[in-house]
């Protein structure tokens, strides 16, 4: 195991000011709603408490899986495009299986189908588009789908087993079940293909301390900035966008938790290739500083959130840091299970960032 860091962080906490008369009187309210600390467990969504629910049920039955390295694990995300997370539970992460995909209406779950491979369901961001595919030995076959009407509909199914032709295998390229010649079918992909697809469903293990900082935390945090980080968070990463040296790797953010003070950090991942990093950047005096720290393992982060230690995983080994507490030692961590993955949640661009801070 690597030697690590230590990296401490002390919160700075701001003091409202006192003013006196009625023209002092506004800015005076302003101050002391700058001051107010907002716990993300007071913010409630109708579909917390089903969503919990459905987690639980899922724990109890047959489909569920602790083997460490192949255990169950589930995601929040938005892939219907109406501002509530589903739930997509990926029961282990195995060549054939798929995720389940659960949304909520009006604090009632429902169920929406079973979509990808490998535990991961396959997600369009900039076309609100699910890919639903499975590579089989010597074909692929696929299909996209919208969200219309309350339920996922077909947008074109496609099929080819290029890669039987060793076999003597009739080589067919399908396209919504005709056929058609390769080019037409590289065709009918690009629009898709040249897209950014992002693998859902293997985000948060089951444990409680991960169901309760899902359920509870991170759909919160636009609600728990105050106006003047939230102003910092858009500084920042606007910049970041007019900056970003390449923008075909995808650059993508997020805010997190990491010392369990109820104030996010924000974390800012430089793209989802092997050799891209990440930034962590987090408040003080409202304004965000960057945390000192070689953060490079694909552009992720993962987080023991019951033990407040994160870190990243490369083919060297894991490195290990904590902001909690200045006595950690990677050598005494042994993780507690309760384990997330942070840093790509929302693509970088302006509409997410005008999205996740307004």
């Amino acid at each position: 195991m690597k030697k690590l860091r230590i990296l401490s962080l002390t919160a700075a906490l701001l003091c409202a000011c006192t003013a006196f008369g009625c023209q002092e009187q506004n800015k005076e309210e302003s101050a002391v709603e700058e001051t107010v600390k907002i716990s993300p467990r007071s913010i409630v969504f109708d579909w917390q408490y089903v969503y919990n629910s459905k987690l639980t049920e899922f724990m109890k039955s047959s489909d569920y899986s602790s083997d460490e390295g192949n255990e169950s694990m589930f995601e929040l995300y938005d892939i219907t495009n109406d501002g509530t997370p589903e739930l997509i539970i990926s029961p282990n992460g195995d060549r054939t299986t798929k995720c389940e995909v659960y949304t909520s209406v009006n604090g009632s779950v429902h169920s929406l189908g079973s979509y990808g491979n490998n535990g991961k369901v396959g997600y369009i961001p900039d076309m609100a588009i699910v890919c639903d595919e499975f590579q089989g030995s010597g074909f692929v076959i696929g299909k996209y789908l919208s969200f219309v009407n309350s339920e996922f509909s077909e947008v074109m199914t496609y099929y080819d087993n290029t890669a039987s032709a060793s076999n003597g295998a009739v080589i067919a390229h399908k396209i919504n079940d005709e056929d058609v010649s390769l080019p037409e079918y590289d065709a009918a992909l690009k629009e898709y293909k040249d897209k950014y697809t992002e693998m859902l469903g293997r985000k948060y293990t089951f444990g409680s301390e991960t169901i309760d900082y899902a359920i509870q935390c991170s759909e919160s945090w636009g609600a728990v900035l105050n106006s003047q980080q939230k102003e910092s968070c858009k500084k920042l990463l606007s910049s970041a966008v007019t900056n970003s040296e390449d923008n075909e790797l995808k650059p993508a953010f997020e805010l997190c938790d990491l010392n369990n003070d109820e104030t996010p950090e924000l974390i800012v991942s430089e793209g989802s290739s092997e050799d891209s990093a990440c930034k962590i950047y987090y408040f003080s005096d409202n304004e965000l500083k960057e945390l000192e720290g070689d953060y490079k393992g694909g552009g992720v982060i993962w987080f023991d959130i019951e033990k407040n230690v994160f870190y990243v995983s490369t083919s060297g080994g894991n490195t290990y840091w904590s902001l909690d507490s200045a006595d950690f030692s990677a050598d005494n961590y042994k993780s507690s299970g309760n384990i997330m993955q942070f840093g790509r949640k929302y693509l970088l661009t302006e509409e997410n960032i005008v999205k996740t801070f307004k």
